[in-house]
């Protein structure tokens, strides 16, 4: 399925909405192939190859809208598009409404596609999972959990009444590795690590020796000591914590709603002036990268953050209108046709002073150091409150690392913006987050 065949369909159903009395209307037709190669308990669990085709339609009739979507061939238009005119006729009218996007400039990208990497084969990826399970096997007490490679080649376009007609190619790859280490009856945590790419696979060794590494250092756990210390937290940790607070904060829908803790702080200092945090949809190779949005607005590189001066929320083309300022490019479909867009970053960039990781540590005379946490979906998005399980987790004594158990940490993530002292130089991208190991100074431990 061509891009031009996908970009007909949309054009199709557009038009026959309009002329079956829509007033708006907006087609999202995406196609996806993902192969994927599971891995659990050591041995491969599953290979698929999957197909997905589909359209979301977006209805707009006397400031009234409907959503419905349609998976596999579109045979029957007019049985769609006026599934979609029933569902807006028996909307409430929503009188915020100010229209789909009109027709702009569109960037180009670089690194979000690879045509080898459409071409890779599941016995391929197989033998990849295999090297990375020979590889645990030959670390002696360490036993795989699970894992997963997957490649996804993605087609979507977008088409509106108001001009857009936009298409867009990309691939994906996402690896991750789950490990135990297990000596004299006691089982570490799981050790996880994940790796995110556009247009290669992910070095499945590198991935194996880290998570085996990890595990191997959580053996022979002392007890954690509760009080306030530096913490450092790897980006995998910093990304799910920030996923649950920052991210929903800076969103205009939360803005407009009232229901972050930024209301009313453009222009504010909410961190230390050394840190910078950017928005950046056209980085080369992002994950999150593309030349446009799922309402078809450009991507582009918005400074959330300058110097620890708030200077922008991130919007989509209906909150970013009520709050003023238009959209900022951030409407993600998260479940692509099937779903409504709404606000989510797209590649989010740390910037602060850094230093080497093990001279970070060196400097620590008593801190926690933590691979991973659970229980950041608690936390609270407004008030910025949270209370989180550390595990896998390292207590560090000058600038020695022994691997502890109970560890909780507590606190306003908010608050703990304020409190960032550096950033490793090893930059990876987990999900959205693009950043280093960070150093918090003065967090609450709770053993």
């Amino acid at each position: 399925m061509n891009e031009e065949r996908l970009l007909d369909v949309g054009n199709k159903v557009v038009e026959r909405s309009l002329k079956l009395g829509a007033d708006e209307a907006e087609a999202y037709i995406s196609w996806t192939l993902r192969r994927s190669i599971s891995m659990y308990m050591g041995s491969i669990k599953a290979a698929e190859s999957v197909e997905d085709f589909g359209i979301g339609l977006r209805i707009v009739k006397d400031r009234k809208i409907g959503f419905v979507y349609s998976s596999g061939r579109i045979d029957d238009v007019d049985r769609i598009v006026m599934r979609g005119i029933s569902i807006a006729n028996a909307s409430k009218r929503d009188k915020n409404w100010h229209g789909f996007p009109t027709r702009g400039d569109i960037p180009k990208v670089k690194g979000t596609f690879s045509k080898d990497l459409t071409e890779v084969t599941l016995d391929e990826m197989a033998e990849l999972m295999y090297v990375g399970m020979k590889i645990i096997e030959e670390h002696k007490d360490v036993f795989p959990v699970g894992g997963e490679i997957s490649v996804y080649h993605v087609k979507r376009a977008i088409v509106n009444s108001n001009g857009v007609e936009l298409g867009d190619n990309g691939t994906y790859a996402i690896s991750y590795l789950e490990v135990v280490a297990r000596r004299e009856g006691y089982t570490t945590p799981v050790s996880f690590d994940i790796v995110h790419e556009r247009t290669r696979l992910p070095d499945i060794e590198e991935l194996a020796k880290a998570v085996c590494k990890k595990a191997l250092e959580s053996l022979k756990p002392i007890k954690a000591e509760r009080g306030v210390m530096p913490v450092v937290l790897s980006p995998l940790a910093l990304e799910e914590l920030m996923t649950y607070t920052f991210y929903e904060s800076i969103s205009a829908e939360n803005i407009y709603r009232g229901r972050s803790y930024y209301v009313g702080k453009l222009g504010e200092r909410i961190c230390s002036e050394h840190i910078s945090i950017i928005d950046d949809g056209l980085i080369d190779r992002g994950f999150f990268t593309a030349p446009f949005d799922d309402e078809g607005v450009a991507h582009k590189e918005t400074v959330i953050v300058e110097k620890g001066i708030l200077k922008s929320y991130i919007s989509d083309s209906y909150y970013g209108n009520l709050i003023g300022g238009g959209s900022t490019g951030n409407a993600l479909r998260t479940r692509s046709y099937r779903a409504l867009p709404t606000i989510h970053p797209t590649n989010i960039i740390l910037k602060m002073p850094s230093a080497d990781l093990d001279d970070i540590i060196n400097d620590i005379k008593q801190g926690l150091l933590v691979e991973h946490i659970e229980g950041a979906h608690s936390s609270n998005p407004e008030s910025g409150e949270f209370s989180i399980v550390a595990a896998p987790a390292w207590a560090i004594y000058n600038g020695k690392i022994r691997a502890v158990r109970g560890a909780m940490l507590s606190g306003n993530f908010y608050e703990l913006m304020n409190k960032i002292e550096l950033m490793s130089k090893n930059i990876k991208q987990v999900n959205h987050l693009i950043a280093g190991y960070i150093m918090f100074n003065d967090v609450h431990v709770i053993a």
